[in-house]
């Protein structure tokens, strides 16, 4: 069981553009396209959509248009059974536009094929002639995370076009960012930088093209100017272990779109962390320890002001206290278990190893030998290919006398069903033979990558995200 009662939701009022606009059309779209299948229904979603869609409608809105029942693509023999017991006909599917997606409700609708009310009817499902069968576009595509944050929630759009070398995410990022200018208005100066970008950007000057008279005027958007950057700009950073209090989290619990789960004594309970959360907001960019300071500080200010101050201070002055901590109070519990259970995670010996690799390769060292012994040691195999993605990012890929040995070794070590895995990092161009030109290295000094600093951090620095430990 889930509880949602943790969750809070962003504001969406306070960012440079409307994006509560963005959330509440998007919920107006999917609730009358629900309501075009009439009667009662189930709705299976996709495990990854579970998330997203949670930030654009509740539950409890969903069985006000006639959602009776919710279920994950993949349990189709439960699904099927509670479909029979409760006697509902409809069942729709919210899918990504993929076919393995398309493959697995096909499996799924065979599961359930009780719904059937004939084998013969099941016949014609099976050949796909089954008139009940609708297929209609969804009209979701950006999902607002936080007031000035807005995804697509395709995790998948890397691996697609740089190891599957499939460019149908790129046609679907464009239509995307054409649609955003068909709220907003078109935006007049795209920049591009990755072969990637390029290609979406291209896509962009051909749909507005295509949509001529129709499209919408440039220079009435509330975007003046957009960039768009893919990956290749930076694959040092993803390789990275995130040292900030978000990044953190993110790391040993997994924030997804914006939620964290947490197991309690009444079960599994999800947390919203974002800018309605006003201990987050304080804390998400500080460094860990900066983070456990500010909060014990905070609750130190709470308890001399409950002790020694709300007896004698007057009724402004409570009222002002009140008015400013009263909402830090509410969430400090929640911050203050996830730094305990942050502080376990840290003390690991694993952590601080990998740190120490890290370190040393940001800093242009060999930490292959490093590499190897943690590998050696029972190190997991995510952790490992991260370094040795990172070892291939800094240096340019892994010399060839030893990457033999290391393949040998890594699948000894893993399981050779890791052979197709090394296979996918190399097409994507991670993990390779031999040594290419090493960019990182050459401009780590001169761009200052790495700054040295103390105290703590204001706003949000992509350089002090991945300093090293003591730097």
């Amino acid at each position: 069981m889930t509880s949602a009662a943790g969750k809070a939701l962003p504001s969406l009022d306070k960012g440079p553009l409307s994006l509560r606009e963005l959330r509440d059309g998007d919920r107006l779209a999917l609730l009358d396209l629900l309501d075009t299948i009439r009667g009662r229904k189930a709705l299976v979603l996709e495990a990854d959509f579970a998330a997203p869609l949670s930030l654009l409608v509740e539950a409890s809105t969903l069985r006000e248009h006639g959602v009776e029942l919710f279920g994950v693509l993949g349990d189709g023999s439960a699904l099927a059974s509670q479909l029979e017991d409760r006697e509902i006909r409809q069942v729709v599917y919210l899918l990504h536009t993929r076919l393995e997606s398309v493959h697995a409700a096909v499996a799924h609708v065979a599961q359930c094929r009780r719904l059937c009310s004939s084998p013969l009817e099941f016949a014609w499902l099976r050949a796909g002639l089954l008139a009940d069968v609708t297929l209609l576009p969804t009209p979701l595509s950006w999902i607002p995370l936080d007031e000035d944050l807005i995804s697509l929630e395709l995790p998948d759009v890397f691996r697609e076009w740089t190891a599957d070398g499939d460019p149908s995410s790129l046609h679907e990022l464009a239509s995307a960012l054409s649609s955003l200018q068909q709220r907003f208005g078109a935006v007049a100066r795209i920049k591009a930088k990755g072969t990637a970008a390029v290609e979406v950007a291209g896509l962009l000057g051909r749909m507005r093209r295509e949509q001529g008279s129709e499209g919408p005027a440039v220079g009435q958007s509330g975007i003046d100017g957009m960039i768009l950057m893919d990956r290749s700009v930076d694959i040092v950073s993803p390789a990275c272990t995130q040292l900030t209090y978000e990044g953190l989290l993110e790391e040993t619990m997994g924030i997804r779109c914006g939620q964290v789960v947490l197991e309690s004594e009444g079960g599994r309970k999800v947390h919203g962390l974002n800018s309605s959360d006003a201990v987050f907001v304080e804390t998400r960019d500080k460094f860990y320890m900066d983070a456990r300071r500010w909060i014990n500080e905070t609750l130190r200010t709470i308890q001399q002001f409950r002790d020694q101050g709300i007896h004698s201070a007057d009724i402004s002055a409570l009222r002002g206290f009140v008015s400013e901590l009263r909402d830090k109070f509410v969430r400090i519990p929640l911050h203050t278990s996830l730094i305990e259970q942050l502080a376990a995670s840290l003390a690991s010996p694993g952590f601080a190893a990998r740190q120490k690799v890290e370190a040393g390769l940001l800093d242009g060292g060999d930490e292959l030998p490093a590499i190897l012994d943690l590998m050696y040691t029972g190190e997991g195999a995510a952790a490992v290919l991260r370094l040795l993605c990172l070892y291939c990012a800094v240096h340019g890929g892994i010399p060839r006398k030893a990457y033999d040995g290391l393949r040998r070794d890594f699948l000894n070590t893993y399981g050779h069903e890791h052979l197709l895995t090394l296979a996918a990092l190399q097409r994507a161009g991670w993990g390779g033979r031999g040594r290419r030109r090493q960019g990182y290295i050459a401009r780590r000094v001169p761009c200052d990558f790495l700054v040295a600093t103390t105290g703590v951090v204001s706003g949000r620095s992509l350089v002090q995200e991945f300093m090293p430990p003591g730097g």
